[in-house]
């Protein structure tokens, strides 16, 4: 930060996620974490956007091909998919593209928000 703050410009995005939103059995000291940490983002967006620093949470919905997604059986991954509308869980890239766009110059305007990237999961 201390760079950002000389340069008068910087990205911080975070890593959230909707459960900080929409509690789900078994996801409680995740959930009230995450949703701490996006209170804290929405802080930091308010006291760094004046010295050009924006503030951003990208919170993915379950992804392919990760840790997480190694320990969950395939019953449990079939019931993630049924309720994501766009029929699929996310891939890693599909969570890298929303990161590479809050950390590009192209975003200038939007700080203190939250992108959901789950294929329409967070609308149930």
């Amino acid at each position: 930060m201390p760079a950002m703050l000389e340069q008068g410009w910087g990205r911080i995005i975070y890593l959230g996620t909707g459960l900080s939103r929409a509690p789900r059995e078994g996801m409680i000291a995740l959930g009230t974490a995450k949703a701490a940490l996006a209170q804290f983002a929405r802080y930091l967006a308010q006291e760094l956007g004046p010295r050009g620093i924006t503030v951003n949470i990208v919170e993915p919905g379950p992804v392919e091909d990760t840790r997480m997604a190694s320990v969950i059986d395939e019953e449990h991954k079939r019931r993630q998919v049924a309720v994501i509308p766009l029929g699929r869980l996310a891939y890693p890239g599909d969570v890298a593209q929303v990161v590479a766009f809050y950390a590009s110059e192209d975003n200038a305007f939007m700080t203190g928000t939250s992108a959901a990237v789950n294929g329409g999961m967070s609308m149930y």
